[in-house]
């Protein structure tokens, strides 16, 4: 009787990791994204996605010791006006379905990704899911930065003062330097 159980246990873990393996190796290889594994957790921030018209998409996904996702959040990003929207499943751990991936992919085809503050009331009329809203700070070296020059370079250093000196200002992409 235990044998049919760890063998069925077994099957479903080795179905899962492949797929987690490849959000992994996601992680690890982009400029903009990162895995870490601390304390029997692994948190991986996803390479950032292209939304269209200034924005970006990040999620953030947590899970336990060499288990799939369990707990993650989405957030959409204008890069020209520095808007974000934060979205996290409010379910506590106790209940199932925490991974916010299909939650995340039902707010998209029902268009909230269109803004962050449409995003955020799309969110919050969604049962179980929260939203944060707020504005990231200008600055280099920070996941917003970085997802931002990827996708939309002009469109976030738009949102700079000009500098006061009259130099032309110099940008560092992945690859590439460019002045303005």
């Amino acid at each position: 009787m235990r044998f049919p159980t760890i063998l069925a246990a077994t099957m479903m873990l080795a179905g899962c990791l492949p797929a987690e393996n490849a959000l992994q190796q996601q992680a690890s290889n982009s400029a903009c994204a990162r895995s870490e594994t601390s304390w029997g957790s692994t948190t991986l921030e996803m390479p950032p996605e292209n939304l269209g018209g200034d924005l970006v998409g990040m999620y953030t996904l947590t899970s336990g010791d060499q288990g799939p996702a369990e707990y993650g959040r989405y957030s959409v990003l204008d890069c020209r006006s520095g808007a974000i929207t934060r979205v996290e499943v409010t379910a506590g751990d106790d209940v199932p379905g925490r991974d916010i991936r299909q939650r995340i992919e039902r707010l998209r085809a029902g268009g909230a990704m269109s803004s962050p503050n449409r995003f955020a009331r799309a969110a919050e009329q969604a049962e179980g899911l929260s939203a944060v809203r707020g504005t990231v700070r200008r600055q280099d070296g920070t996941r917003a930065a970085c997802a931002c020059i990827q996708h939309h370079p002009e469109a976030w250093a738009s949102g700079f003062p000009p500098d006061p000196s009259g130099l032309p200002r110099v940008y560092a992409e992945p690859g590439v330097l460019r002045l303005e």
